[in-house]
């Protein structure tokens, strides 16, 4: 039975979509991912001015205090300008 079944996964894939409309497809997919691909590289940097540089996903997380954090906020706006 098994045997029968996977036999005609070729024959029905083939009968669903014509191979030439399904490479047209495949490239078309290829030539939006490269061009999205290349707008993402070649699109300026957002200026987010002066800062600690975060880590990605945690970002600044880690520097974020845990006891005095006026003390810490107040040092932060002195060294960075706020």
């Amino acid at each position: 039975m098994i045997e029968e079944l996977t036999s005609l996964v070729p024959e029905v894939v083939a009968g669903l979509v014509p191979i030439p409309i399904l490479a047209g497809i495949l490239a078309l997919g290829a030539v939006a991912t490269g061009v999205v691909a290349v707008r993402a590289a070649t699109k300026p940097r957002p200026n987010y001015g002066p800062g600690p540089k975060g880590i990605p996903i945690v970002g600044n997380a880690l520097e974020l205090p845990t006891e005095n954090d006026f003390l810490v906020y107040t040092s932060w706006a002195k060294k960075w300008g706020a």
